[in-house]
């Protein structure tokens, strides 16, 4: 589709459609059709306890005695309560737990595809640390790249899990991404 648009293609992924968005860019399918990529809290590893056991071969098993047969939230503002499935199947964790360990086992250090990374140091969903330590688009010290790291002032809720997100219709308060004398930052208005 980005290709039928556009003469480039940015490809944004949030959480775990930032791991999907990882491991993507390492396929040749798909390495010389994207030109950049924004990847926003991405899910290289959640911080709930006992998330690395969720690939091994027993997990479905420890899953549903853990945690039961379904998983669920209580959403943080109007826009997800509508939007988002807040009760899941707790083996639907599974499968997003195989995806991360692809992207976190992706060879991107040498890719050529420039990447953004907006990130919370305070995030309470995934591991910001893992974030920070991937290098991606020629930026290992290897490749001569500077790496830049600009802080995000977090509004994305009580977990500060960095979303974008749209306000919902009547209401002021919304988060963007833009920029300002120090760099790239999460603001509401």
């Amino acid at each position: 589709v980005g290709e039928r648009l556009g003469d480039k293609v940015v490809v944004m992924g949030t959480s775990t459609g930032g791991a999907l968005t990882t491991w993507a860019i390492a396929q040749p399918a798909f390495s010389d059709r994207v030109d950049a990529v924004i990847l926003c809290s991405p899910n290289f590893g959640v911080q709930a306890f006992g998330s690395s056991l969720l690939t091994l071969p027993f997990a479905r098993k420890l899953a549903r005695l853990v945690m039961g047969e379904t998983r669920s939230f209580e959403p943080g503002n109007d826009l997800q309560r509508l939007y988002w499935t807040t009760t899941y199947p707790v083996d639907s964790v599974l499968p997003m737990a195989e995806l991360v360990k692809l992207a976190i086992n992706s060879p991107v250090e040498d890719t050529k595809i420039p990447a953004l990374f907006l990130i919370s140091a305070e995030d309470q969903v995934v591991r910001p640390e893992i974030a920070h330590g991937r290098q991606m688009g020629g930026a290992a010290p290897a490749h001569g790249s500077r790496r830049r790291r600009r802080p995000l002032q977090t509004c994305a809720g009580r977990r500060r899990h960095v979303s974008l997100d749209h306000p919902a219709p009547g209401k002021a308060r919304h988060r963007v991404v833009a920029p300002d004398a120090s760099g790239t930052h999460l603001t509401k208005c």
